[in-house]
């Protein structure tokens, strides 16, 4: 079998997440009827590869500099949220408290932490390669 079937391309490999209603899991659609949607990089991609990266060597430089590799719960929760920020490519149909979001950093982190069960629907996605793999 020739594997290179199901490679990716790193520099363009993104996928868009439909997000689904907490408890009815129907699709979540604005006044207009258009689909809230997430466009997620995926884990093979190069955005998402570097940022690994830059969180390895961030943790091997301040475990040189205080001679052990402890990190707190909370250090671990900061950066896998930092992840799931740099994972978002895109966003549609995003508003709160009655205000369209334009999707920034900022933005992504606000809602990703105000509304925990969207940043799951992400890492959920995001964990599954067939998301980004395409047909």
């Amino acid at each position: 079998m020739d594997l290179s079937n199901l490679s990716v391309d790193p520099e363009n490999q993104t996928a868009v997440l439909t997000v689904l209603h907490p408890t009815t899991h129907a699709p979540l659609t604005d006044e207009d009827g258009n689909e809230v949607t997430i466009t997620i990089h995926g884990p093979d991609s190069k955005a998402q590869t570097e940022l690994q990266r830059k969180f390895r060597n961030k943790a091997l430089k301040d475990g040189v500099k205080r001679k052990n590799m402890s990190i707190s719960s909370e250090q671990l929760e900061a950066r896998a949220l930092d992840m799931d920020v740099a994972a978002t490519a895109d966003w549609q149909n995003i508003g709160l408290d009655g205000k369209e979001l334009e999707c920034t950093p900022e933005n992504v982190k606000m809602v990703y932490t105000k509304l925990p069960w969207i940043r799951e629907q992400v890492e959920e996605f995001m964990a599954d390669r067939a998301n980004f793999m395409g047909k």
